[in-house]
């Protein structure tokens, strides 16, 4: 199984930050109306919240109360879309203000950097959208994109939702890139997979992973990040 080999390769920390429950997860996919793949679940309950390699952030439901939140399936799809886009608002401010709704709201924001009618037309200043270049729909429903990652520098990472949760393969995207990219793999395997150096996250300059060939390291908050980024910086020890 790719996570006994992600364990293998990338000891998890000692104390995951909100690694979730059995029944935290039944709640979140009862009332999402999808199941989570194992193999999150497996990285979630192991390694927790936080940022690999100081620059991928995982986004980790189990920091949700879902046990407080209403059936989201009945609300969701009654927008059509996870977001609305009025005055750019990228989730409703009434869904926003409640505590089930933190990954909720990272999903969303996430995916709206991807859908032509929140950027107007345009990927950044003068450069057009093209929309052959994001060939997938975004969830919901099922059968789109949900993001479990992202990076600092705007890219996503996303489970494309067709078939079984278990079998769901990875996209990866950049809004300001080349058409998104579909990879080989479920989440575990295409982590353990970039760890080794057998592939990388994106095909395009900006990958989400080494720089200047750096170690790989798993981080719980930004703070840790600084720190370990300067003590490389300065060739000291970790």
């Amino acid at each position: 199984m790719a996570i006994e080999d992600l364990l293998r390769v990338w000891p998890p920390p000692a104390t995951p930050i909100a690694p979730g429950t059995p029944e935290r997860w039944a709640s979140a996919e009862a009332r999402l109306g999808f199941r989570f793949p194992v193999d999150f679940k497996d990285f979630i309950r192991a390694y927790g919240s936080g940022w690999i390699a100081g620059n991928l952030a995982i986004f980790n439901p189990m920091h949700t109360p879902w046990e407080d939140a209403p059936d989201l399936t009945v609300i969701l799809i009654s927008y059509n879309t996870l977001f609305e886009h009025v005055n750019n608002a990228r989730l409703p401010l009434y869904l926003r203000c409640h505590r089930w709704a933190g990954w909720l709201a990272s999903v969303a924001d996430a995916l709206a950097a991807f859908d032509d009618s929140y950027t107007q037309g345009q990927v950044a200043p003068g450069v057009p959208w093209v929309p052959e270049n994001y060939p997938y729909p975004s969830w919901p429903p099922l059968g789109g994109l949900i993001p479990w990652a992202v990076t600092e520098y705007g890219a996503a990472l996303f489970w494309l939702t067709r078939g079984e949760p278990d079998a769901w393969p990875v996209v990866y995207g950049h809004p300001h890139e080349e058409p998104e990219v579909l990879l080989p793999g479920t989440m575990t395997e295409v982590l353990v997979g970039w760890l080794r150096g057998e592939k990388r996250l994106s095909p395009y300059p900006i990958d989400a992973g080494r720089r200047d060939r750096r170690p790989y390291f798993f981080t719980q908050t930004l703070e840790e990040v600084h720190r370990i980024e300067e003590s490389l910086e300065k060739g000291t020890s970790l």
